[in-house]
């Protein structure tokens, strides 16, 4: 069993299960509508990724990063990244294009304390699949990468990029 990277965050025994780049990309393969919700701790090279799999599904930053993908070509969605966890609890809520609640959620680029509660919320209290990919075990997710050294995690995200978009 996988150990949290936070040694306080005792998730209880329903606890998320450890996926590659690979089985996160059929993850998020079958997902019909899917959502990725990006943090503060993003870089130019989680950037590019962000960029890449915009093509794939909805895309919600952090306010605090927004002016990082101006010009990036895709339309984004700045807001409070955990008033959008509260929006993905209601399951009348129509998706920010009114097509509808998404199934799959995926996390990436939050302190991982902040990441572990908006998890834990949606684990308890709504239907939609969260996946974290981010570099550390997020046990009250649905699926999440293991604890991984960076350069471990750069290219397991470089590979479900292109898994996922055919990039490479």
């Amino acid at each position: 069993m996988t150990i949290p990277w936070f040694s306080a965050n005792i998730p209880g025994p329903k606890q998320a299960k450890v996926v590659t780049p690979s089985m996160a990309a059929k993850i998020m393969g079958k997902a019909k509508r899917k959502m990725m919700i990006c943090g503060s701790k993003i870089d130019g090279k989680i950037q590019k990724h962000i960029v890449d799999l915009s093509k794939e599904m909805s895309v919600v930053v952090a306010p605090s990063t927004l002016k990082n993908f101006s010009g990036a070509g895709f339309e984004l969605v700045a807001k409070g990244v955990v008033e959008v966890t509260n929006l993905l609890r209601d399951e009348t809520w129509k998706g920010f294009d009114g097509k509808g609640n998404y199934d799959l959620v995926a996390y990436l680029g939050f302190p991982y304390y902040l990441e572990s509660q908006m998890l834990s919320v949606l684990k308890h209290f709504a239907k939609v699949k969260t996946l974290s990919i981010g570099r550390f075990y997020q046990p009250n997710a649905d699926y999440s990468f293991d604890n991984l050294r960076e350069d471990e995690w750069e290219k397991g995200l470089e590979d479900l990029v292109s898994l996922l978009v055919g990039r490479k």
